[in-house]
Parts: C-alpha cells; structure tokens; sequence
C-alpha cells in the first residue's frame, strides 16, 4: 500500500518578512497543514495516526455533549482566523452556535475551545506560542493534550 506523502518541513518557500492569508491560499494542498503566527509561517507534516486517533476521540466525547448541553457545534479539522497574519488549524475546535451555513472561516466567531493535541515537532510552540495566542484572540479555553 503506497503511504501518502507529505512535503518536508525542509522543504524551501519564497522569502517573506511577514505571511498572509492571502499567502497561504497559494500553497500547495499537499497533507501539511500550514499555519501562520504574527506573521510566520508555520508547517507542520501529516499527523501520525496515533495523534489523529486521539483528536478523534476527543471529538467523538465533546461533540455530543455540546449537542445536548449547549447547542455548540464542533469542527474538526478547521480553521481559526484571527486576521490576516494570524490563521490558527486546531485539531478540534467547539463554536458557539449550532450551524454556520455559507460562512468563511474567516466570518467565523472565536471557537469557545480549542483543543491541540501534542506531538513532539509541535509541543512547545503548542503551549508556549500558539496557546497565548488563541486566549489573546478571545478563545475561553485552551486545551494542551499530551
């Protein structure tokens, strides 16, 4: 069985001093995901299938409950725009309303939680980069699974 294939994180990208949205849109659709923080770019290969099982599975016990307790709906995978040098994808991510029919992700209110599951490329710009960055965009909460 042929394994998909994902491009380097060595792989080299036109210099930029500050990415965009706008920037990303023209990147190849190639199984990273692609992430900008205050206007870096951030790559980060396909996850392993340990790391997506658990992101399953924290779906697969929050979603329910937001049905029946709040209404909220989650969205995984996704995105979470902040502006255009800020453009977060979480692993999951719960939003404070039920359906959001023909909106953009950049129309999108903040997510009430975000989830970001740990892996060892990303763990410390998960918690110590990424997380103050969602709080400051006005996410309620945070979680860092490890």
């Amino acid at each position: 069985m042929a394994m998909p294939h994902s491009r380097p994180l060595s792989t080299r990208f036109p210099e930029r001093s500050l990415w965009t949205v706008a920037d990303l849109e023209q990147l190849p659709d190639d199984g990273n995901r692609y992430e900008i923080l205050y206007g870096e770019l951030l790559v980060t290969p396909l996850p392993s299938v340990g790391h997506q099982g658990v992101a399953r599975r924290l779906c697969l016990l929050i979603a329910p409950w937001c049905r029946a307790h709040t209404g909220w709906k989650m969205l995984r995978p996704g995105g979470v725009y902040v502006n255009e040098t800020n453009w977060f994808e979480p692993d999951n991510a719960v939003y404070p309303a039920p359906e959001f029919p023909e909106r953009r992700w950049q129309e999108m209110p903040p997510p009430v939680l975000v989830v970001e599951v740990l892996s060892p490329s990303t763990r410390k710009r998960d918690r110590h980069r990424k997380r103050p960055a969602y709080l400051a965009y006005g996410v309620a909460e945070v979680w860092t699974i490890d």
